[in-house]
This record gives C-alpha cells, sequence and structure tokens, in this order.
C-alpha cells in the first residue's frame, strides 16, 4: 500500500513553485534576480565604447607612457569600487524617487486642504443663509398668529358686546 501527499493548488502560480526547497527552482529564481538587479543599472544592453581617432591616438600614445592611468577607468574597472558607484546611483535614483513622492504629497495635501477651506467656507454660507430664513419665517409666522389672534379677539368682543346689549335690552324690556 502506498500514500501520495499532493496539494491541492496548482505546481506553480506566476513562477512561484510549491516546492519552496526545489534547488532547480532556486538557482534559476536567483539567476533571474541577478540579471533584473544588472539590467537596472544599465540603460542598454551595449558597454561601454569609446572611439578616438587615429591622429589623437598617436599623440596620446606619447603622454600615456608619461603619466598615470586615468582615475575613472581604473575605478570602473575595480570590483571593490564598482559596489559603491552603483550604491550611490541607487540612493542618488531613490532619493529622487522620495522627492518626487513627497513633493506630490504635499501638493496633493495642499489641494486637499483648499478644497477643505472651500467646503467649509460654502457650509458657513448655506448655515448663514439658513439663519436668515429661519428668522424671516419666525417673523413672518409670528405676524400670522398676531393677525389670527386679533382677528379673534375682535369677534369675542363683538359677541361680548352684542350679549351685553341684549342683556341690556332684556332688562328694559322687564322693567
Amino acid at each position: 500500500m502506498r500514500i501520495v501527499l499532493e496539494s491541492p493548488c496548482p505546481p506553480s502560480y506566476y513562477r512561484i513553485s510549491n516546492k519552496p526547497y526545489g534547488f532547480d527552482s532556486l538557482v534559476v529564481s536567483e539567476m533571474n534576480s541577478l540579471v533584473k538587479n544588472l539590467n537596472i543599472f544599465s540603460k542598454n544592453g551595449r558597454g561601454f565604447v569609446m572611439r578616438v581617432s587615429e591622429y589623437a591616438e598617436s599623440e596620446s600614445e606619447e603622454e600615456e607612457e608619461e603619466e598615470e592611468p586615468c582615475q575613472i577607468c581604473t575605478s570602473c574597472n575595480d570590483d571593490d569600487d564598482l559596489y559603491p558607484m552603483i550604491n550611490v546611483y541607487h540612493k542618488t535614483l531613490i532619493e529622487e524617487d522620495v522627492t518626487n513622492q513627497v513633493s506630490v504629497v504635499e501638493a496633493e495635501i495642499l489641494h486637499e486642504s483648499a478644497m477643505l477651506r472651500y467646503a467649509i467656507g460654502r457650509v458657513e454660507k448655506y448655515r448663514d443663509t439658513r439663519e436668515h430664513v429661519e428668522r424671516r419665517l419666525d417673523c413672518q409666522y409670528r405676524q400670522e398668529v398676531a393677525h389670527a389672534l386679533d382677528i379673534y379677539l375682535t369677534s369675542v368682543q363683538q359677541r361680548v358686546h352684542a350679549r351685553a346689549e341684549t342683556i341690556i335690552m332684556q332688562e328694559r324690556y322687564q322693567s
């Protein structure tokens, strides 16, 4: 009897293997990452080529024997110096990227604060307008209530006056 354990997921997904300790996949992924890192620092696939005319070359041969080799060429050829140069270049790229992102965020914050101030101004203006409308409606409502109360009191007064006259008239007839 034999037991086979298999995972329910596919064997690889976007070049990620479900066998994390497979030697072949580790070597391939490491090589791919190295190639990717090297391609970051070279803008084109060609190396540095410098062309010099024959006339300038013959004059410079005599000078080359007398002078020391160029410092730029020696620093580029040394493996120990290559890493700090790449590291500094990479740092400057990162710093530029960070400063660009910071300036974008600052611009967005300034835009958002301007929009917030504008929205707060609109809300305050709307609130003031609503308060003015509410005061006007309240004043109008009070005037209507006062007018209705005046009409009611006038009618009550007329009824009381009419009743008083009828009572006076009845007393005159009885006496």
